[in-house]
């Protein structure tokens, strides 16, 4: 799901996981990763890295 950061903290009921390509601080009550590595290319191996780390926390649960 697609939106903007400021629709995060409603959107978030409807996913399992919130991705940003931007700096979000507020608590969030589900799981969070910034990706934007992957959309700059800084760090993109790191951030892939990071990103099927946390999708396979979260499958194991």
């Amino acid at each position: 799901m697609k939106g903007t950061i400021s629709e995060v903290p409603m959107k978030q009921k409807d996913v399992d996981v919130v991705f940003t390509t931007a700096n979000y601080r507020n608590p969030l009550e589900k799981p969070h990763l910034s990706v934007f590595g992957l959309v700059s290319g800084i760090g993109k191996d790191a951030t892939r890295k990071k990103v099927a780390d946390l999708l396979q926390k979260l499958a194991e649960e």
